[in-house]
Formats: C-alpha cells, structure tokens, sequence
C-alpha cells in the first residue's frame, strides 16, 4: 500500500541549492533579454520616430502579415505592435505582454545589431548589420 510514497530511482529530485541557482540565471537571462530589447527599440525609434500614426501603420503592416500567412509568431506580432500602439496612447507598456516577439528583438539585435529580420532590415539604424 504504501509502495505510491516510494520515489522512483530514475526521479531526479532537485536541491534548493540548485533551484536558486537556475532561479538566478533565470533572472540574468531575463535582463539580458530586456536589456537588448530596449537597446534595440532605442535604436530603432530613433531611426524610426514612434508616432501614433507610425504605431498604427506598423500594426496595419502586422495584421497584413498576418492575413497573408497565418500563424503564432505573427499573432504575437500584432499583440506587440498593437501594445506599442496603446503605449503612445496611454503610457501603459502594454507591448511586453507580447513576450516571444521582445524576446526575437532582443536576439536579433544581439546577433546584428538590428530589431528586424535580415531581410527586412534597411541597414539604416545599426552598424554591426551583415
């Protein structure tokens, strides 16, 4: 009966120590993250002026896109660009709830200095573009 308390011998049991320790690059993750997001926003706006009719145009462009060719990364796309939208409007970050596109930003401007795609990139916001 008491054979389901047992814990299997494959189970791998994890110490506190180790959980804070992920917690903790966790944490670091997360401000690298942020940090190259707002570096690359900062770039980008400044090439870029976010106005609202700006803001509207790129959640146009998003929805277009989205139309076009379906899918969750476009979706996310739009939550992002339609949060920027509503930051111009009432100053309420909204965009980072839209989590997998600050995270692909912040990638891509890690990795060449630019916010969008390589393709999409104009080259005119960043030095390190390929």
């Amino acid at each position: 009966m008491a054979d389901f308390l047992k814990i299997p011998d494959d189970c791998n049991l994890r110490l506190t120590s180790d959980i804070i320790r992920r917690e903790a690059d966790l944490i670091k993750y997360m401000n690298k993250i942020w940090q190259n997001y707002e570096k690359g926003m900062a770039v980008f706006d400044n090439c870029h002026s976010p106005t609202v009719q700006s803001q509207w145009l790129a959640l146009k462009d998003e929805i277009g896109e989205f139309v076009r060719e379906p899918n969750l990364s476009e979706i996310w796309d739009i939550v992002h660009a339609a949060g920027r939208l509503l930051y111009k409007l009432i100053g309420i970050p909204l965009y980072l709830l839209a989590y997998p596109t600050v995270r692909k930003h912040s990638q891509r401007f890690e990795e060449y200095g630019c916010i969008r795609s390589l393709r999409n990139c104009e080259g005119k916001c960043c030095g390190k573009n390929s």
